[in-house]
């Protein structure tokens, strides 16, 4: 089970940048299992509190005829007992198309954070509105959704698959002072409901089924690759809901 509240806040906000924070918080209760070999296990049950912040400055500019979208992100997160890392992340954003009804992008992802598989990700975005009031909404590696807007665009239903992350630290696991970060990379499909409440607060409720190819406990000062347990739950139902603040939120504006 999980809660998560979150806040997009602008700082500044200027015509050719905008600096603004990222504030969050997940509580997890989780009871598990853990074991590395088939007589050792560590047995689990806590709710988990995960404490996250970031500062992020968006640059807007033009390369080769074409809009170009920079943005540096310096992270960090922790439990209610510790503040444990700080994550640095670089993205580049070229615009290919932007018109009323289709847009296109292509980037890439630099994270600077020895815990990430990997340092460097492409990207790839297309939304496109169709004459029915449906958008396909493609943001690749994270999501792909088919979306519409209702009750006069004050909610929106979407339906699709996106890539979700979860995260905690564990202490004490082996009865010494070793930390431990686990990491779970999910795959959640079904059906997504936004509603706007006054003009920057939005509820989401998310439902259906949760997939994850990859979970795995290893030490604070190793990556995902390099893990102590590695765990593969099987599919299961969820459902989520959330409340979050974001000044720029989409919902609300009447077109």
């Amino acid at each position: 089970q999980q809660v998560k509240v979150s806040a997009n806040i602008s700082l500044i906000k200027r015509k050719s940048w905008i600096l603004g924070t990222t504030l969050g918080y997940r509580l997890t209760s989780a009871e598990a299992e853990i074991g590395n070999t088939g007589t050792s296990y560590i047995t689990t049950s806590n709710d988990l509190h995960y404490l996250f912040s970031s500062l992020n400055l968006t640059y807007f500019s033009s390369l080769f005829g074409k809009r170009m979208v920079y943005s540096s992100s310096v992270m960090l997160d922790g439990s209610d007992k510790h503040l444990e890392r700080v994550r640095g992340m670089l993205t580049a954003t070229m615009v290919l198309k932007a018109n009323p009804r289709t847009k296109m992008t292509v980037g890439i992802l630099a994270s600077i954070d020895p815990s990430a598989p990997t340092p460097f990700v492409p990207t790839f975005s297309y939304e496109h509105k169709f004459n029915n009031g449906m958008i396909a909404d493609i943001v690749l590696p994270r999501s792909l959704y088919l979306r519409k807007f209702v009750f006069n665009r004050n909610g929106r239903i979407s339906f699709g698959s996106e890539l979700d992350r979860t995260a905690f630290y564990l202490y004490n696991l082996d009865g010494t002072d070793q930390k431990y970060e686990y990491g779970q990379l999910d795959v959640n499909s079904g059906l997504t409901y936004e509603h706007a409440i006054g003009r920057h607060f939005m509820l989401t409720a998310k439902s259906g089924m949760k997939y994850t190819p990859s979970g795995r406990v290893f030490k604070k000062e190793d990556s995902f690759a390099d893990p102590v347990y590695k765990i593969t739950p099987d599919p299961v139902f969820y459902f989520n809901i959330g409340i979050s603040f974001n000044p720029f939120s989409i919902l609300g504006k009447k077109k």
